[in-house]
């Protein structure tokens, strides 16, 4: 893709993820459940994005294959739609607290702070993914900035889904996928670092 076709990424995928919204408050309104049914499926829709956008180059490390090649070279727009995907999340947690019952208060500090960067990196990375912008700042600025959000992103999706195993027994595929894609990046830094030895 051309870097202009980023801004048609996220405008598709935004149209998507409002359409599926709508649909989703016309066939089961705007009741407690189906507000709920729109963050959980946002949540998971965001997870598996990320994980993919996080751990294909690790795939296409071991693979070669014009599959991983493709996802590995699309990974930018992945990461587009991922940040369109949990802005919509959020949405939905305001729209719950604001209209029906109280979230934000239930959450503890940290996890609130932790959340809070979280977005912040989210947000920071989109606006870093445009050539224009990624241009214009220090390689290793942008490859160190990349690298910490990516993983304090992953951290709070992991730390999130531990808890809905624990408390709910839900999510447990999303917290295996979580820890399938940093197991997966670490024996790719491994095998990386001992190529690079040779």
């Amino acid at each position: 893709m051309r870097k202009h076709n980023y801004h048609i990424v996220l405008q598709v995928s935004t149209l998507i993820f409002a359409l599926a919204t709508v649909i989703q408050v016309q066939v089961n309104g705007t009741g407690e459940e189906s507000i709920e049914w729109l963050i959980a499926t946002t949540a998971y829709t965001s997870a598996i994005l990320f994980s993919v956008a996080f751990g294909i180059s690790s795939v296409y490390f071991f693979l070669r294959d014009k599959w991983s090649k493709l996802i590995f070279r699309l990974r930018p727009h992945i990461g587009l739609v991922f940040g369109v995907s949990h802005t919509f999340h959020l949405f939905f947690i305001i729209w719950l607290d604001s209209s029906i019952e109280s979230v934000f208060s239930t959450v503890n500090t940290i996890s609130l702070i932790g959340g809070i960067i979280a977005y912040g990196f989210i947000y920071v990375l989109m606006f870093t993914t445009f050539p224009r912008i990624k241009r214009k700042m220090n390689p290793l600025y942008w490859k160190a900035l990349r690298l910490v959000g990516s993983y304090w992103i992953w951290a709070v999706f992991l730390i999130f889904y531990l808890r809905e195993v624990k408390v709910t027994g839900d999510g447990l595929m999303m917290l295996i996928l979580l820890i399938a894609v940093i197991v997966l990046r670490q024996v790719h830094v491994f095998f990386k670092r001992r190529r690079e030895v040779r």
